[in-house]
């Protein structure tokens, strides 16, 4: 009994390094702004004996990374966020990741449909005002946050600001005829909201964001080694002909 808890506690503690050897290689990657992070190196506690005996002769695959639990996932995602360091690569960030962009153009894109009388009377163009410019902005906060490799929180603000922005100049030029009468209380309330809201929903929504994406990326290890699984298979096949 004592030697079966044993080998329990040891394969846990070998799951639990290989969880953590592939969140470090995910953090490393986003870090420097890549899209794919590399395989995490497999320790040799976590090599079998036969194959590290075969390995003297012939490079022996690595092993699976072992997919961690959900609470070890959501403690490896979380982590909090280097303000100062964020804000000093955010325009090497921003010059390259060219996808970041997408965020920031459906909100023009949604301000276009907004501010032109003609379009924004369409139900297209109320459906495309209400989702990317309206406060709160959930769909641009959040595609900009899953899209950066790293403060995914600030360019929640920023797309979160250019929303309000865009917002605040439809309340001020919004005519004060028509079904509904538009006094000054009613515009300065609208600003309020547009300045406090969407700013500070973008940063949450950008913030979850980038966390959400690293518990998928943590969670799901074996889908970082599936590209250069399916390359070292071909010259195999190769060699067994």
């Amino acid at each position: 009994m004592a030697r079966a808890k044993n080998t329990d506690r040891a394969e846990a503690r070998r799951r639990h390094r290989a969880a953590m050897a592939a969140a470090e290689a995910a953090d490393a990657a986003e870090d420097a702004g890549e899209e794919d992070a590399p395989p995490p190196a497999v320790s040799a506690a976590a090599v079998p004996r036969g194959a590290r005996s075969a390995g003297t002769a012939k490079s022996a695959p690595a092993a699976p990374t072992q997919r961690p639990s959900i609470t070890q996932a959501f403690r490896i995602a979380f982590r909090p966020a280097d303000v100062r360091e964020d804000l000093r690569t955010a325009p090497t960030v921003l010059r390259g990741t060219p996808t970041l962009w997408i965020a920031p153009a459906l909100v023009v894109v949604g301000a276009v449909f907004l501010l032109v009388p003609a379009l924004r009377e369409s139900q297209i163009g109320t459906l495309a005002a209400q989702l990317l410019v309206v406060p709160p902005p959930l769909i641009p906060a959040f595609l900009a946050g899953m899209l950066a490799p790293r403060a995914s929180w600030l360019f929640g603000l920023l797309v979160g600001l250019l929303a309000g922005i865009f917002f605040a100049v439809y309340v001020v030029t919004a005519p004060t005829t028509g079904s509904v009468p538009i006094t000054d209380d009613l515009r300065t309330q609208a600003l309020l909201y547009a300045v406090l809201v969407s700013p500070l929903f973008g940063l949450a929504t950008g913030a979850f964001a980038g966390f959400y994406r690293r518990f998928l990326r943590v969670s799901a290890p074996q889908q970082q080694q599936r590209k250069p699984a399916g390359k070292s298979q071909k010259p195999a096949s190769k060699s067994g002909r």
